[in-house]
């Protein structure tokens, strides 16, 4: 049996399939689409039939979908609807396939309407979602050296959290670069689309850090295995990315 959950930005939890329920629940048939789209580009030749495509060179767009949930409690209806931004993320957590929970961070893609003017039980709304990392995902931590196998169906890019005196991180491809000494618990994230950014614990990018430990970026194909070193103090956190939770 499968359940679903909504949590807020704020931490505040929704039990939207399952139960137990609060303010709404998602009615029978109420999940609309909610996995992947991508667009792979073939290379075509004159004289051969069809093209031929390079898995590395899929385009994963943003991932969409709705929810259609039924009004339990009319006075906890404003709480829920408060619960979802256009510019915070939440996460849906869905549990009960073969492989476990899997999460999605999604954010409002369209106003939530209002259920009536005065809200009555069993009123049906849809909540328009949309997520912009484009797949479900399910996490991960290690420590020392560390083993990476992609399962899922897009790159993995991991990170790395230290806090203290940091050390030297070695990469797969055999490259390297160091943590410098920090206080307080500090990020940095092995994805070319940030740069290699360190961040602390609120989020705030620290140039002169990311100067210092000159991070470099590289990945865990899918199929494969791949491992990384990380020094004492510090850990690798890296997430599967699947384009559907049903299996």
């Amino acid at each position: 049996m499968y359940t679903l959950k909504y949590v807020a930005p704020d931490g505040v939890v929704f039990p939207l399939i399952g139960g137990p329920y609060g303010a709404v629940f998602v009615r029978d048939g109420g999940l609309e689409s909610l996995v992947a789209s991508f667009e792979d580009t073939g290379v075509q030749a004159a004289g051969h039939a069809g093209r031929r495509v390079d898995w590395r060179d899929r385009l994963v767009k943003e991932l969409t979908g709705a929810l259609t949930v039924v009004v339990r409690d009319p006075a906890l209806w404003p709480g829920f609807a408060r619960a979802f931004h256009s510019r915070r993320h939440g996460t849906l957590v869905l549990d009960g396939g073969a492989l476990g929970p899997m999460r999605l961070s999604v954010r409002l893609a369209a106003p939530i309407g209002p259920p009536s003017m005065q809200p009555k039980p069993g009123t049906e709304v849809q909540v328009s979602l949309v997520a912009d990392d484009g797949v479900w995902v399910q996490s991960h931590t290690g420590t020392g050296n560390v083993t990476v196998t992609n399962y899922g169906d897009v790159p993995i890019w991991p990170s790395v959290e230290w806090d203290g005196a940091g050390g030297q991180v070695k990469l797969p491809s055999g490259a390297t670069f160091t943590l410098p000494a920090v206080t307080g618990r500090h990020s940095v994230s092995l994805s070319r689309l940030d740069g290699g950014e360190v961040v602390d614990a609120r989020g705030r990018v620290d140039q002169g850090l990311t100067d210092k430990a000159g991070a470099l970026s590289e990945s865990v194909p899918v199929d494969f295995s791949r491992t990384f070193s990380v020094p004492t103090g510090a850990r690798l956190s890296w997430s599967v990315g699947y384009f559907s939770p049903w299996r």
